[in-house]
């Protein structure tokens, strides 16, 4: 497969080459558990877990039930960094003190992988303006590094655009690309034909999803507005593989605890959506295939695919997909809009009244020995 990150990931990478295959195999797997572990245990402490061990707990809890799931264990499988990367936004967004470096990671990340880009007008939404400078100037240190090691291959990524053609990585269609441009475009049968189309859903998404993301975050629920966020990224990208849904682990940890803070339906309701959420994403053995025996996957896989397709080409499978297969092949996708809703839901209900806003400023500017002009009545 063709390397399609950006050039400063491949000099961070190269590094690998110091260490042997096996060693790099072990090295990998044991760091990305150690993601995992972090990422949800920063989540449960952002959630107000400060026993240490109440949280260590509910911790390993959810990890292992996360380890179930197809994205995670594709990523273990792959050696894939989503993980990785993962942790670098937890622990930008989750600590309750934001300090001097809070931003580097976020920038990082989307140095490394464009998706975690999102992050950055969330953080300005949320008026952590400092937070968002640390994150651009370190993406911006990315883009220069890259540069001064791989001038020809940093020109040809940046200057030249092909960051912006998510077609050369493979088929966008393929049934791997859980974001809405894959779903729309195996809806309509073409990738050409579809870009209009996503393009006016994606930024739909991407603004309400953002506006939402800040406003759970302003009313104090940093982590559903970490994953409203990291939803929105995942399915306004052009290209989410199934492997970068990782985000599913503090999800999880966050109906957990909904259904440990809350009683009687509400808890009973929790409880169900995390069990439905963990069905729709966990790895099963793929019964419905003679040849792949017990090796796990999720439902994505159940339906058929042109592996390694690129291009396009009316006779893929995906393009002839029926009800059942659709469903399954667009489960991710499915369950990430019914998600998003909700979490959209919550951002209306939890929204700051306008006057609450201008009350601040006001106490603001008054410290300031500043004043806010009145506004006058309209007859």
């Amino acid at each position: 497969m063709a390397f399609t990150y950006t050039p400063i990931a491949a000099i961070i990478f190269a590094a690998g080459s110091l260490l042997s295959w096996l060693a790099l195999r072990w090295v990998m797997t044991i760091i990305s558990l150690a993601a995992l572990l972090l990422s949800v245990w920063l989540t449960f402490g952002a959630l107000g877990y400060p026993g240490r061990q109440v949280r260590t707990g509910a911790t390993l809890l959810v990890a292992a039930a996360a380890l179930a799931t197809e994205p995670i264990q594709q990523t273990l499988s792959l050696g894939q960094i989503n993980l990785l990367l993962m942790l670098l936004v937890v622990a930008d967004l989750m600590p309750p003190r934001p300090r001097w470096w809070s931003g580097a990671g976020i920038g990082l990340a989307a140095g490394i992988k464009l998706i975690p880009l999102i992050f950055i007008p969330y953080l300005l939404f949320t008026g952590r303006f400092r937070q968002a400078a640390v994150a651009l100037g370190t993406f911006a240190a990315t883009i220069g590094i890259g540069y001064a090691a791989l001038p020809g291959a940093s020109a040809r990524y940046w200057w030249d655009g092909l960051f912006l053609d998510a077609n050369r990585i493979t088929f966008l269609g393929t049934r791997g690309n859980q974001s809405l441009r894959g779903m729309v475009t195996r809806f309509i049968g073409s990738v050409n034909g579809s870009g209009g189309a996503w393009l006016a859903v994606a930024i739909t998404v991407a603004i309400v999803g953002l506006v939402a993301a800040a406003a759970l975050c302003r009313a104090g629920q940093p982590v559903p507005g970490m994953l409203a966020c990291a939803l929105t990224g995942l399915l306004v990208s052009p290209l989410t593989w199934d492997h970068h849904w990782v985000w599913i682990a503090p999800g999880l940890a966050y109906l957990a605890h909904l259904a440990a803070r809350n009683r009687g339906w509400v808890q009973a309701g929790c409880w169900a959506a995390a069990v439905a959420l963990f069905a729709v994403f966990a790895a099963f053995p793929q019964f419905w295939s003679r040849k792949a025996g017990l090796t796990p996957a999720g439902w994505v896989w159940y339906s058929p695919t042109h592996s390694y397709a690129y291009g396009d080409n009316p006779a893929y499978k995906e393009y002839h997909w029926n009800v059942v297969q659709t469903l399954a092949g667009d489960s991710y996708v499915f369950a990430g809009l019914l998600a998003f809703a909700v979490l959209v839901a919550a951002g209306v209900r939890y929204r700051q009244p306008l006057q609450q806003a201008v009350t601040r400023t006001r106490r603001t500017l008054t410290r300031r020995k500043l004043t806010l002009p009145k506004v006058p009545r309209l007859s």
